[in-house]
């Protein structure tokens, strides 16, 4: 029986179960068709709404106000007069598929949209990604412009940073050549960081451009660096080779107006003249001398060579301030001094055998007044000169007939320092006798030296000239300070002569 029961209960249960699911079925059915004809009739009214003429079916003009006011879409002409030739004449039962066809219509021309603006987005995106490759490959080529400019200056440079020997004018002309390369590489290097400068900006902004920020300016910006490093080292070594061409050419320039000056003074010996009678030859009428003259005068200067571009610089170096050169200012130009490097005397006239006017000490300054003239006796060169210190005027040897020099060109402007206090009168006196007694021992020292040996050759008469003895190393030194008479003299300058020399340990040769 209970089981029995159980079957029943089951089967009662299922039955049950099926007029449920009927029942729901139902009433789904029922909301559904409840929903449709509501549905038709907001369709109905919605119909009704747009069919203002009341004739039961929609014109283009409805159906174009239909879509404009349902779908808020202009409906294209051709796309309305498709649909108006496949539902034409549009009643109600053609509503729906109208309304269906003007919404893909809308859809489609939405979608074209989109796809026009993802396209022109592309265009914009692609065109960006070509200008700033277009930037990025400026700039490689204005890094590879600089790198190459740079390799070039550094090639011309070589032989600035070698510290070569070479004229001021060359050094000058090489280190403009390479400073013009790497101004332009420096140029090139600004314009890379001023490029890579605007990518990185344009990179920031457009979120798809910054693989060109990762991959590309990274690597110009190394290159430019490197560049610009390499690009100031080469600069550094073209200001210091132009400091050391512009001291070079003072210096070239300098020279070239002491050999003026040599020069000017050995023609002034040939033709009898002054500096005053050099100076109204040269300027003429006029009381100054322009370059233009100076220029001339120059170039007629016997044993005196000037290129063509130093003439100006020559004119400018001994002017003052560009104005011509005045009276006052050309004599003080052509003055020339010479300072005494090896103690000697120095003589009342051109002969080695004359009056002693005094000792010159090493290191005193003297103003040429003749050009230097030679010693026929003893076949040296003697200049007249001034002594800066107390005025002394008289004639002095250059150089030895053996090479040791007693005066060396000092220039031809002179520092003026304070003198030396001279020594008071009483001094003078007290000093006189021993350095009388000094000297005549020194006299009969010398007058006692051993004869010439093979080891001490003997000096050939050129070497022998009266009032002179011939030192160490052969040279003829002027005697010191004469007492009154030649003979006098010749006593004593072969003390002052031995006691100079001491270089070949030759014997002293007798004075006459």
């Amino acid at each position: 029986d209970y089981n029995e029961m159980a079957d029943r209960l089951e089967r009662g249960r299922r039955s049950f179960d099926k007029v449920a699911d009927k029942a729901e079925t139902a009433r789904e059915r029922a909301a559904r068709k409840k929903a449709a004809l509501e549905k038709e009739k907001e369709r109905r009214a919605l119909f009704d709404k747009h069919d203002l003429d009341k004739d039961g079916k929609l014109s283009r003009e409805e159906v174009i106000a239909f879509s404009k006011s349902e779908h808020g879409f202009d409906v294209p002409e051709a796309v309305l007069s498709k649909i108006m030739s496949v539902l034409e004449p549009v009643a109600y039962e053609r509503f729906h598929p109208l309304h269906q066809k003007v919404a893909i219509a809308k859809f489609e021309a939405q979608a074209r949209v989109k796809r026009a603006e993802e396209e022109e987005r592309k265009r914009v995106l692609a065109e960006r990604r070509q200008a700033v490759q277009g930037i990025l490959d400026e700039a490689d080529a204005l890094v590879v412009s600089a790198e190459d400019g740079i390799s070039k200056g550094e090639a011309e440079a070589k032989p600035l940073s070698r510290e070569r020997e070479m004229p001021a004018d060359e050094m000058k002309q090489v280190a403009a050549s390479a400073q013009t390369l790497i101004s332009k590489a420096f140029e090139d290097l600004k314009t890379v960081h001023e490029k890579l400068t605007k990518v990185e900006a344009d990179c920031a902004a457009n979120p798809e451009l910054r693989d060109f920020e990762k991959r590309d300016v990274p690597r110009l910006y190394h290159r430019q660096d490197r560049a610009q490093r390499r690009a100031e080292y080469v600069a550094d070594t073209l200001e210091r080779a132009l400091e050391r061409a512009e001291r070079q050419a003072r210096a070239e320039i300098d020279q070239k107006y002491t050999e003026s000056v040599i020069a000017i003074h050995k023609q002034m010996a040939a033709d009898g003249k002054t500096s005053e009678q050099v100076f109204n030859d040269v300027a003429g009428d006029s009381d100054s001398i322009s370059c233009e003259k100076f220029a001339a005068f120059v170039k007629g200067v016997p044993d005196f060579k000037l290129a063509e571009n130093q003439t100006q610089r020559l004119f400018e170096h001994v002017a003052e301030e560009g104005a011509d050169l005045s009276k006052d200012r050309f004599l003080d130009i052509i003055r020339l001094y010479y300072k005494c490097v090896k103690s000697t005397v120095c003589s009342e006239e051109l002969r080695i055998k004359s009056k002693t006017v005094r000792r010159l000490d090493v290191g005193e300054i003297l103003e040429a007044l003749a050009a230097p003239a030679t010693e026929e006796g003893a076949g040296v060169q003697r200049v007249r000169c001034q002594a800066w210190e107390d005025n002394a005027t008289g004639w002095v040897t250059i150089c030895g007939n053996q090479g040791t020099p007693f005066l060396v060109q000092h220039g031809n402007f002179l520092s003026m320092g304070p003198k030396k206090p001279a020594a008071p009168a009483k001094m003078e006196e007290s000093l006189a006798p021993a350095a009388d007694a000094a000297e005549e021992g020194k006299s009969q020292e010398t007058d006692a030296a051993p004869p010439a040996t093979e080891e001490q050759p003997t000096k050939t008469d050129a070497e022998e000239p009266a009032e002179a003895a011939v030192g160490d190393s052969g040279d003829v030194t002027p005697a010191p300070v004469a007492k009154e008479s030649s003979g006098a003299d010749a006593s004593e300058e072969a003390p002052d002569a031995a006691a100079e020399g001491g270089e070949d340990k030759g014997g002293a040769a007798p004075a006459e």
